[in-house]
């Protein structure tokens, strides 16, 4: 691993979600190394059931689908990396929503996601763009499980 790419990256805690605060002196550049490179094999896993056309008719699938996001989430927050911890989590309610059969699986946030992780793989330096698409897809995640459970 080159320095460039164990260096944590930096984002801006002025960011108006709130939600993008990453204080580099908190993060351990190894730590930081080793989930990236975790990062993209859990990618390899969840990638192909999130863009499949029906991710919850299997079943066998699905929980080993269950179970890398929560890996994700919690190495996201073991860094911490607030917008890859949120939007898994949200990504975690969504499919128990979906599963339920309150509405159907959206593809489209599922790609966002699954390319906003590989966006963070990718500028391992200094992946702002993609913390701030992951912390603006919290939030349409979030909207979406909180209207499918109310109604």
């Amino acid at each position: 691993v080159s320095s460039s790419e164990s260096t944590p990256p930096s984002v801006s805690s002025t960011s108006s979600t709130g939600e993008l605060g990453f204080d580099e002196s908190i993060v351990n550049t190894p730590i930081w190394s080793t989930f990236i490179a975790e990062l993209e094999q859990h990618l390899q896993v969840i990638s192909p059931v999130l863009s499949s056309a029906e991710p919850l008719h299997d079943a066998e699938n699905l929980r080993v689908t269950k179970r890398t996001l929560h890996t994700i989430k919690s190495s996201a927050m073991v860094v911490p990396v607030t917008p890859v911890s949120a939007a898994t989590h949200e990504i975690e309610n969504l499919l128990d929503v979906c599963q339920s059969g309150t509405i159907e699986f959206p593809q489209a946030l599922a790609k966002e996601y699954v390319e906003g992780l590989a966006g963070v793989v990718q500028q391992k330096r200094t992946p702002m763009d993609p913390l701030c698409d992951l912390a603006l897809l919290t939030g349409t995640l979030r909207n979406l499980c909180s209207q499918a459970t109310s109604a």
